[in-house]
């Protein structure tokens, strides 16, 4: 039988080879085309499951919000007022106002608990709680813990979704969506991945060890918020910026609290009113050759379990995997792991033959009520006013010539200052006895007074004492000293 195709003369006459060729071309061309329509199917369903895992977290997060009336000196010189020759200053008066801060809050349970970073909200404050597109309702707070800056409050939580702790490990570079209310913009989504693991940080009046490293900063509102992996699970409470050396409002990086630690933390503030931290049973402190590592200052004493472990002028390098660098960070990682842990030590010791390294294993114990800590984070006593430091520009604003003092600029309603009779515009001369030469000497001495002191303070011409009761504060270090927009 005659090849009906030869007879067609438009229509090419293929080889055996030509044909196979042809052949599979068509076949790779077919397999593209499926891979590329199964992609698409994959990543269809991906971001299906995304927005379905995103509707459902965002019922585990609320906007925190803390309202408290404060008084405030206004007339005071800016920096942009003191650097103008034209300035004249201004005539001094005291504005009331109504204070404002918004965090953002993780639904713990079915009991109404609610969690968050403890520095978010200011102290002094009645405290409320926003579900997404619902109206506000109090809540109160259940305890604070200044350490690892953790936070509860109670109240109306009905028809919020207490959240499920992650049950696997995260690995770096895995995808994590980031639910927070920044700016009070509710129930925000962010797609983040996580940058490193076991980070330590120190700010100005908190070290953190064991951080979770986001690729995407933070804004205002966010503090709080919720990290979620692609089940949905808790992995850590989202806590602070970084910005270059110091914590910045214009950041670049930021890290979250594993939330292992927060649901250890917050179990033992609802069910016992205070933390439980671990502890090495010594004091430590910087090397004075800076090289890092902390230095054993004291030792255990003789019946604790391991004091024939760690010796006084040994050098803690690392505690497992974990290199020290300083001080702040052994006591970080020892306070926030859990009492009856083993560690693994690693000690640089000196002996007859030299330095030496050697690993001994302890267990941790429980840390004292009140145990001695490194440098600055101890908790200062919250008197609800804001200070600074006298310039020579307020001094003359003032008509104060003395030297030293510190002006209040704004008291909190209710608070232990405003209860005194302390107001904006009062200098305070001394305190506990102590003269007073700047808002920063200030908070070091309510690191180490009790809740009860004297204050001097200039009002008018005339010097008075009163008898101030602190209390304690999570916020004590920053909304005592620094004005809370």
């Amino acid at each position: 039988m005659s090849n009906p195709a030869s007879s067609i003369p438009w229509l090419p006459t293929l080889s055996r080879d030509e044909a196979r060729s042809t052949s599979h071309r068509a076949s790779w061309l077919i397999t593209v085309c499926i891979f590329i329509f199964s992609s698409a199917l994959a990543e269809q369903e991906a971001v299906k499951s995304v927005i379905e895992l995103a509707k459902r977290a965002r019922d585990s997060v609320v906007t925190l919000i803390s309202e408290r009336e404060v008084a405030i000196l206004s007339g005071l010189p800016t920096d942009l007022q003191r650097n103008s020759a034209q300035y004249v200053a201004g005539d001094l008066r005291i504005q009331n106002k109504l204070q404002r801060t918004l965090a953002s809050g993780i639904v713990f349970d079915d009991a109404g608990h609610v969690v968050t970073l403890g520095s978010a909200l200011a102290p002094g404050s009645r405290y409320y709680i926003k579900p997404r597109g619902k109206r506000r309702r109090e809540v109160q707070i259940i305890g604070s813990d200044f350490i690892t800056n953790i936070a509860v409050y109670k109240g109306d939580t009905a028809g919020l979704v207490p959240v499920v702790l992650a049950r696997n490990k995260l690995s770096v570079g895995q995808n994590v969506l980031a639910i927070a209310n920044p700016f009070g913009l509710e129930g925000s989504v962010t797609s983040s991945q996580i940058a490193g693991l076991d980070r330590f940080i120190e700010s100005n009046h908190h070290a953190y060890s064991g951080l979770i490293q986001l690729t995407t900063p933070l804004n205002p509102g966010e503090m709080g918020g919720l990290l979620v992996n692609q089940n949905g699970e808790a992995e850590g409470m989202l806590s602070f910026s970084y910005g270059g050396e110091s914590l910045s409002r214009q950041p670049n990086i930021s890290f979250a609290i594993p939330f292992t630690r927060v649901d250890r933390i917050a179990r033992q503030l609802i069910e016992n009113g205070k933390p439980i931290y671990g502890w090495l049973g010594i004091t430590v402190k910087e090397p004075a050759d800076g090289n890092g590592g902390a230095l054993v200052h004291s030792v255990p004493d003789a019946a604790s379990p391991v004091k024939d472990s760690i010796l006084k002028d040994d050098l803690i390098l690392r505690v497992d995997e974990q290199e020290i660098t300083h001080p702040l960070w052994l006591q970080s990682l020892v306070l926030s792991s859990v009492p009856g842990t083993e560690v693994e030590l690693t000690l640089l010791r000196g002996g007859q033959d030299g330095q030496q390294e050697i690993k001994q294993k302890v267990m941790l114990l429980k840390a004292p009520d009140n145990p001695p800590l490194v440098q600055i984070l101890v908790e200062p006593v919250f008197i609800g006013a804001s200070l600074t430091s006298m310039t020579e520009e307020i001094r003359r604003t003032l008509g104060f010539g003395r030297r030293g003092g510190v002006l209040i600029t704004e008291t909190v309603k209710d608070s232990p200052a405003y209860r005194t009779g302390l107001r904006p515009g009062d200098i305070l001369i001394a305190l506990a006895g102590k003269p007073l030469t700047s808002h920063q000497q200030c908070l070091r001495l309510l690191t180490s007074v009790s809740k009860g002191f004297h204050v001097d303070f200039y009002r008018d011409g005339l010097f008075h004492s009163v008898m101030v009761e602190g209390a304690p504060s999570m916020r004590a270090s920053r909304a005592t000293y620094e004005k809370v927009d």
